[in-house]
């Protein structure tokens, strides 16, 4: 897991124009462990991006929150009988 620089356009719908300092795609467990890691010891707060469906960034540039995109093991949707379990 690397914490990176990132354009955020294309993390949501509306295309609004947006980029992050922190940013990180999480794969697996190990992945989120590192990343909350990395947010307590900078002190900053966080924002777990979805599909992008329904967020519009309002700034043109964040430097103090980390944006968290689940991917991989988190990546599941699965519906049994009349349960659904999606990953996230």
């Amino acid at each position: 897991m690397k914490v990176i620089e990132q354009d955020l356009t294309k993390y949501s719908t509306i295309r609004t124009k947006s980029f992050a300092k922190y940013f990180c795609i999480v794969n697996d467990i190990n992945d989120l462990k590192a990343v909350f890691k990395f947010i307590s010891e900078n002190n900053h707060n966080y924002v777990v991006l979805g599909n992008g469906s329904n967020i519009l960034f309002s700034q043109e540039r964040y430097d103090d929150i980390v944006f968290i995109k689940l991917s991989g093991d988190f990546e599941y949707f699965i519906i049994k009988d009349r349960t659904a379990n999606i990953g996230a």
